[in-house]
């Protein structure tokens, strides 16, 4: 995991010198997961399995749970699959102060059940939101508290924005389409120093230390 760190802080996905923007995105529950940035795939966990020739962000899983450190500048869409019946918890958490940012409990999952969330760049979280899907199509919004409700749109979620308008009362405001484009995240040439590499291994280690406490609070 350090290997893909090192590397997603070369390739300027990770910015080790904010990690007040870098967030934890969490799964407890049995699902597959691929990861989104823009239109790349930069990572995805099958059985529980880290896929390695996709992965380019950190990743963990644990005891099932599986837990991605998401950079502040960039703009992901995570594509869920359930693989078992059960509940699932959603949570998103600042991997600097490990404060709760969006969470969604208590989702019904049956399996073969497809669902899809995205979150966008900098620390707020305030306008994430989870869909599930019939195939490329949006059939239902879900509400923190694991509430499903039906969308008429039928949007081509995959391809569709998750800040569209919102199909409950006192949903976050309408922006811009920000998949109109794919997202091209420019390679920067970094200089290591002292204070780079402390920065780094500084950020690394919130990050395990959020997931753990995240798993001892009892997550599924």
């Amino acid at each position: 995991m350090m290997n893909v760190y090192l590397d997603a802080v070369r390739d300027g996905i990770i910015d080790y010198e904010n990690p007040a923007n870098q967030k934890i995105a969490s799964f407890y529950c049995p699902v597959d997961i691929r990861v989104f940035d823009g239109d790349t795939l930069v990572g995805q966990v099958i059985d529980d399995q880290i896929v390695p020739d996709v992965t380019t962000i950190p990743i963990l899983v644990l005891e099932g749970s599986k837990h991605v450190l998401l950079s502040g500048n960039g703009d992901y869409r995570f594509e869920i699959s359930a693989t078992d019946e059960g509940t699932m918890d959603y949570t998103i958490v600042s991997a600097d102060t490990g404060a709760s940012l969006k969470s969604f409990s208590g989702v019904s999952l049956a399996d073969g059940k497809e669902m899809s969330s995205s979150v966008g760049r900098g620390a707020d979280a305030s306008d994430v939101r989870l869909y599930v899907l019939d195939g490329n199509e949006r059939v239902a919004e879900v509400t923190e508290d694991g509430t499903e409700i039906a969308v008429g749109s039928g949007a081509d979620a995959p391809a569709a924005a998750e800040n569209a308008p919102a199909a409950v009362p006192d949903a976050a405001p309408e922006v811009s389409d920000s998949n109109a484009s794919s997202v091209t995240i420019s390679k920067k040439t970094l200089t290591f120093g002292i204070t780079a590499v402390v920065s780094m291994f500084v950020v690394l280690l919130a990050f395990l230390i959020v997931v753990l406490n995240k798993k001892e609070k009892g997550g599924k």
